[in-house]
């Protein structure tokens, strides 16, 4: 269920490898033995792919009870079809994508309850879990935080002011976080110290996930660049990746012109996964990430009565 490049990080902790960047959820497992972690791994890979289809089938049974036929089916499909729904599911949770996009359902829940100081501390959580949270799961809680009910209709520019000020929770608990995690996430002692402490675990295969731990967080630019550079994408891979992002910007803006609605700060959630195209080259997961945000936010605006139905070339009105 998960490759062993990235089972590693469920043997990264607090405990044994101090303060390091993605080692709490291997924190929380430490305390069990080796044969038990990863029985627990496993459970936990389990409950998440589990938590995520619960989250799926909700959000499929909001659009039914108010889409119509065939825009519901349409959007199934749009679900269905996502590189981050079954691709995801079962294989590589390791990387707490999936974790962490259960978070940020929480926190939205959280928010839309008026318990923002909540939402902030599970921000927190996730940003402990994998720092990426900060480009896809943090958007999302100040957009329901900036777009909340009396709010919906501003115009974008009070939406705006209105995220960074209610919204200021989770910003004073999440900027300290991410310093933290950039000056003192990577492992210091070095690569041989870190390959020592996680030997068992090592293989030729999984070697390289070491310098997950010891890359400088301000390197990761150079290292992206360094990549490309080697020619790690085909020029069709890249038009590829260029089409299918252009493709679900367009697709998105396409669902507000439909609904005769302008864009709203809901419409830049997707956009805050762009940043990490410059700093990993996991290109199909940032893909992944980004189709997953726009479908939550076409179905959170159907739940508000926001969006009422697809454009044709969405929905399952097919001639």
């Amino acid at each position: 269920m998960f490759s062993g490049f990235n089972a590693l990080h469920f043997h990264v902790d607090y405990v044994a490898h101090g303060f390091v960047r993605r080692g709490l959820v291997g924190t929380l497992l430490s305390p069990l033995p080796d044969p038990a972690r990863g029985i627990a791994a496993l459970a936990f890979g389990v409950a998440v792919a589990a938590g995520l289809i619960a989250v799926m089938t909700r959000m499929l049974r909001t659009a039914r009870a108010r889409l119509a036929p065939a825009d519901a089916r349409g959007l199934t499909a749009l679900v269905v079809a996502s590189p981050a729904t079954f691709l995801a599911f079962g294989y590589d949770f390791a990387r707490y994508d999936q974790l962490n996009l259960l978070l940020a359902v929480a926190a939205v829940w959280l928010v839309r309850r008026q318990r923002v100081w909540a939402a902030a501390a599970v921000c927190v959580f996730a940003l402990l879990v994998h720092e990426a949270f900060l480009f896809y799961g943090v958007p999302i809680v100040l957009a329901a935080v900036g777009t909340a009910a009396h709010a919906s209709a501003a115009a974008l520019a009070a939406q705006f002011r209105r995220a960074l000020t209610r919204g200021a929770p989770v910003l004073v608990a999440c900027v300290p976080t991410v310093a933290v995690i950039m000056a003192f996430g990577r492992y210091e002692p070095g690569h041989d110290a870190l390959a020592a402490s996680l030997a068992e675990h090592l293989t030729p295969a999984n070697r390289n996930a070491l310098f997950v731990w010891l890359r400088d967080s301000d390197a990761a630019a150079g290292y992206v660049a360094g990549r490309l550079g080697q020619g790690l994408f085909s020029p069709l891979e890249v038009g590829l990746l260029m089409a299918t992002v252009g493709s679900i910007a367009a697709a998105f803006v396409a669902v507000y012109r439909a609904n005769a609605r302008r864009l709203d700060l809901w419409a830049l959630v997707p956009l805050g996964v762009l940043p990490l195209f410059a700093v990993g080259v996991d290109y199909a997961r940032w893909l992944g990430l980004a189709w997953v945000l726009a479908l939550a936010v076409v179905v959170l605006q159907v739940r508000d009565g926001r969006f009422t139905r697809l454009p044709r070339a969405l929905s399952g009105r097919w001639p």
